[in-house]
């Protein structure tokens, strides 16, 4: 199989499997939403933020070194994985003990430290099932990690729904979803020795320094990614109370749930990018970058359009009246998203050039700003305070990211050329949704109308960019690295 047909496989599988995952996150969510109520709501999610921030950052860069060093040299396949299991679970170990003191440093409940100190266990599950993935994902076999992935992400919602039916509390909830990771993760790791791998299980203590080394970068963006992305959560748990946390967190597992989209993109296109040098290739990366951010603001400005003009419908329908605290918060979220789509292409491209550590500076004074402003703003704004913070910060990452190519990759992107026929296009549709609202049609007829009548417009236009970005990446492999 070449380049081109393993890229256009790689897409459908991990897009596949993302969209399977947030469709059933799109379903479960809500319905625990419901049958929790706001305050149980508020603290089911804040448990998994604290935990998953620390899952995260349990990673140490590993899983992109592996994908790395694997792509460019399969012969290093066994002697990453081996160490990496092996490193990865004393780096686990201290983790959790990491949680537990930080638990109990921001001086929770009882219960919610109990329950942080249970579904804390779930990340030596993740530990094993993401190290097994950044190798199969090396050797572009997305369909298995997909699979995975998606049998995991089942995991958790469907117990959670289906045993709060059935009366059981969060306790009892999070100890069967850690047993039940815990048994994917055995379960996949024989699998791959039996059927693929013949993992010959070896300590080279020479190599973990070079893992620690070389992954340290990875490591440092993982940090700050994960900090990033769950410090806002944790702090309004602070400021405000549980019940808050849960309204918030009602339009921003909506909102979250989009982000598959840029990640999937990142995860196919990863393994093809990293066997290039980005000197060798620097034409053909500027040309995907530019077509990636276009094609994915296709997507992102009319969706920010639909959470503007119908937030409220949507988390009525959705959560019920109990949230419609939350319908601002949406509207907010809605353009969050839309700038985390098109600084997707823009990160991944800094990430692979030989600018690494000056991007990590700025990214790291990004992911202090936000610390900050996230708590001025929620003892200024209180619930609204942290989407406005979020929004801000967000605005500044793309922009930051934005001057830092042109000055540093010195690509010059011309951002009104590639973008005026997009924003024209979801204009049109704000004016179509409203055109619907005025007739008083549902938000689901609204929503699906719109969608099918943007498409048309896609066409109309010749708006092939989808098409065209994959051709673009393709053209890597005519490429040598340096």
């Amino acid at each position: 199989m070449d380049q081109g047909q393993r890229i256009i496989k790689n897409s459908f599988f991990v897009t596949g499997g993302q969209s399977l995952n947030k469709i059933i996150s799109l379903v479960s969510v809500p319905i625990i939403a419901r049958l929790l109520g706001t305050e149980g709501f508020g603290a089911y999610t804040l448990v998994f933020s604290v935990v998953m921030l620390f899952s995260g950052i349990s990673d140490v860069g590993l899983e992109n070194l592996t994908i790395r060093d694997v792509s460019r040299d399969k012969n290093l396949l066994n002697r990453f994985l081996s160490n990496s299991l092996f490193l990865r679970f004393f780096i686990t170990v201290i983790i959790y003990f990491l949680i537990i003191l930080t638990a109990k440093f921001l001086n929770y409940s009882e219960e919610i430290f109990q329950l942080i100190a249970i579904l804390g266990v779930i990340i030596f599950a993740n530990f094993l099932i993401n190290t097994l993935n950044a190798v199969i994902i090396s050797l572009e076999k997305m369909e298995i990690s997909s699979s995975i992935l998606v049998l995991q992400n089942m995991i958790n919602p469907l117990t959670t729904v289906i045993m709060l039916y059935l009366k059981f509390d969060l306790r009892s909830i999070f100890l069967t979803i850690i047993i039940l990771n815990l048994l994917l993760a055995a379960i996949y790791l024989f699998a791959i020795n039996k059927l693929l791998l013949k993992i010959k299980l070896e300590i080279d203590w020479k190599f973990w320094k070079y893992l620690l080394v070389n992954a340290l970068p990875f490591a440092i963006i993982n940090i700050l990614t994960f900090v990033y992305l769950y410090n806002g959560v944790i702090i309004l748990s602070k400021i405000q109370d549980i019940e808050t946390v849960g309204i918030y967190n009602a339009a921003n597992k909506l909102v979250m749930a989009f982000l598959f989209i840029p990640s999937s993109l990142i995860i196919a296109f990863f393994p093809a990018i990293a066997r290039q040098s980005i000197e060798a290739i620097k034409v053909n990366v500027k040309n995907s970058c530019q077509y990636a951010t276009r094609a994915l603001f296709l997507i992102a400005f009319p969706t920010a359009i639909v959470f503007t003009l119908l937030s409220r419908p949507i988390i009525e329908l959705l959560f019920g009246k109990d949230y419609l605290e939350a319908a601002p918060i949406l509207v907010i979220l809605g353009w969050v998203m839309f700038f985390i789509f098109i600084a997707s292409p823009l990160s991944l491209t800094i990430i692979n050039s030989k600018f690494l550590k000056k991007f990590i500076l700025l990214f790291s004074a990004i992911t202090v700003f936000s610390i900050f402003l996230n708590i001025i703003f929620i003892l200024l704004f209180n619930i609204y305070g942290i989407a406005l913070s979020i929004l801000l910060t967000e605005l500044i990452r793309f922009l930051s990211y934005f001057i830092f190519i042109r000055k540093y990759l010195e690509f010059k992107i011309d951002l009104f050329r590639i973008l005026i026929k997009p924003v024209i296009l979801g204009l049109i549709v704000m004016l179509i949704i409203l055109l619907f609202k005025f007739m008083g049609l549902n938000a689901i007829i609204t929503i699906g109308l719109s969608a099918i009548l943007y498409i048309i417009l896609l066409f109309l236009s010749k708006e092939y960019i989808f098409v065209s970005l994959i051709k673009k990446i393709i053209k890597l492999k005519s490429f040598k690295s340096n």
